[in-house]
């Protein structure tokens, strides 16, 4: 298979090329959380919103993003279908998880790595003293919908935001409606919150890679000992029992 210049260009995506969407989800005008900007680069991801910008489209059995988010902004309570990786570019963040967000925390920092669980609710939040960046990985071509703690969705219908069983999300405050033959989402139930599976904090934190805990390896690959600069793989989990 012969692949042309122009379609390795298409899988450059220079970070001047990112579009920054601030109504890509329910808890777009919610306090807190109304000055968050989030970037879908590679797949669809879970965006609630149909202004967003796709930079690659193409499927490659995973969806990649990004958010931006000031100091003190909260990105809210929610939950994925398949699992969820973050990697801190800058900033100092917290993870919160849990029904309702106490059932455990870590600190990252630029360069540590945390990949969530399936089905958990995750939040998170910048703490730093600056902007905060982070990047983040959905599994699969088609990681479904977000699942919303109930009281993200009550709050935010109070700022005029409706989330529909498709997908789309509606701004009543812009004169938008919700179309008649539509079903809205409504929070899941109290028994179906009780079977969401918890995580204690030494076992989540076991999910995280601390930059500063990374050890290299020198000869990790076959061709480590050519001329050269030399590679270093740096493994990818570096727990050390201290917890978060």
């Amino acid at each position: 298979m012969t692949i042309v210049k122009e379609e390795f260009k298409k899988r450059v995506i220079l970070f001047e090329d990112l579009v920054a969407d601030r109504t890509a989800f329910i808890d777009a005008k919610t306090p807190g959380s109304d000055k968050k900007e989030n970037y879908t680069i590679i797949g669809p991801g879970v965006s609630e919103s149909s202004k967003r910008v796709i930079n690659l489209v193409e499927a490659h059995g995973f969806n990649f993003g990004a958010a931006a988010m000031p100091y003190g902004t909260k990105n809210s309570l929610h939950s994925h279908l398949t699992a969820e990786v973050f990697i801190v570019a800058k900033g100092t963040w917290r993870f919160f998880w849990g029904n309702d967000g106490t059932e455990g925390e870590a600190i990252l920092k630029e360069g540590d790595v945390f990949s969530i669980p399936p089905k958990i609710f995750r939040a998170f939040e910048n703490i730093g003293s600056d902007d905060g960046f982070l990047y983040c990985i959905l599994g699969e071509d088609n990681p479904g919908k977000v699942t919303w703690a109930p009281q993200v969705l009550r709050t935010a219908e109070g700022y005029g935001l409706v989330l529909l069983e498709d997908g789309r999300l509606i701004d009543t405050t812009a004169g938008e409606e919700v179309p008649g033959h539509a079903k809205v989402v409504t929070p899941i139930s109290n028994e179906e919150l009780a079977k969401v599976p918890k995580i204690s904090e030494e076992v989540m934190c076991k999910q995280i890679f601390r930059f500063q805990d990374r050890v290299p390896h020198e000869e990790s690959y076959l061709d480590c000992r050519l001329s050269g600069e030399p590679k270093k793989l740096r493994p990818d989990r570096a727990w050390n029992g201290r917890g978060c």
